[in-house]
């Protein structure tokens, strides 16, 4: 059986890690591979690079986006391979990464998810692996902050579907820019019943380094803010006892992700967002005020002291 892999890499001013990305995939040596890569409009040199790959690429595009969101669903919709999966222009495919995922598929034509594991790299750090652990009751889907595994699910690169998928459940949402595979998976699996099959084997490498997104907002809130409209969202799917443990839940990481945003508001300078941030804690929750972070968040935002970046 001959098996098709649509590898879509949304990219935008990533010339320095795209080189590498690109000879992750190309190098694989692997017959069914359909490369499309989605460029937002890059100045930086990035549209060079990708001609010197034209011949190895499906189909690429250089032209201003929605953001990563829309880039990935943009490459979706030239995709028509069997099965699909998008890597971040900053990332890897492990070498031999296309070949398992393809073995996989062959050998379980009934199956529709695979998902891998991770090796996370970056200057200065030491190499380790994010494994997903896959899901042990549906609650600790949507309440990543209170489950004794960190993982459900797998870091992006390391995740391949059927085109099934998106028959079924459709495109990533658009709104989200941060979480917006946490969001697709959840979908998957909680209102599309779609098992998430796991392997033990390396199938992507994830790049930690000052520029990614994921080390400005992402850390400081916006994926928590996702979290927790994730959670929101999807809130019955669960029994009613477990939405009624959610929901708990959430008013404190409602509280806390305010106070979040708040501080990172503070040290970037936007005092006046940052006050009113601080005032929408309390009116969320009117006892935040004896909440010790809270106090010291007040008196650093109220007072234009500094604080650790």
């Amino acid at each position: 059986m001959n098996l098709t892999v649509s590898v879509v890499i949304p990219s935008f001013q990533q010339c320095s890690y795209l080189r590498q990305c690109l000879d992750s995939v190309c190098s694989q040596q692997f017959p069914g591979l359909q490369l499309i890569v989605v460029d937002g409009g890059s100045t930086d040199g990035s549209v060079d690079l990708i001609r010197e790959y034209e011949s190895r690429i499906y189909w690429w595009v250089s032209e201003p986006d929605g953001g990563q969101t829309d880039a990935i669903n943009k490459g979706l919709r030239k995709a028509t391979g069997d099965v699909w999966g998008y890597l971040n222009s900053d990332d890897l495919l492990e070498p031999d990464g296309l070949a398992v995922v393809a073995r996989f598929f062959i050998e379980n034509a009934n199956k529709e998810w695979l998902s891998g594991g991770c090796r996370v790299f970056g200057e200065d750090i030491d190499d380790w692996f994010l494994n997903p652990a896959g899901i042990t009751n549906e609650r600790e889907v949507l309440t990543p902050w209170d489950r004794p595994h960190p993982y459900v699910f797998p870091q992006s690169g390391a995740c391949f579907m059927r085109r099934s998928v998106i028959e079924k459940i459709g495109f990533f949402d658009p709104s989200y820019h941060y979480s917006m595979d946490m969001e697709y998976y959840t979908r998957a699996a909680l209102k599309a019943g779609i098992e998430q099959c796991i392997t033990d084997q390396c199938l992507a490498a994830w790049r930690l380094h000052p520029d990614a997104k994921s080390f400005q907002k992402g850390i400081a809130y916006a994926f928590r803010e996702d979290e927790i409209r994730i959670a929101k969202e999807y809130l019955t799917c669960l029994d009613a006892t477990d939405q009624r443990i959610v929901r708990q839940q959430l008013i404190v990481k409602e509280r806390d992700v305010l106070l979040r945003k708040a501080m990172w508001n503070h040290r970037n300078g936007d005092a006046r967002e940052a006050r009113s941030l601080l005032w929408k804690t309390i009116m969320h929750s009117p006892l935040s005020i004896l909440h010790r972070p809270w106090l010291g968040a007040a008196r650093r935002i109220l007072t234009g002291a500094a604080t650790n970046r």
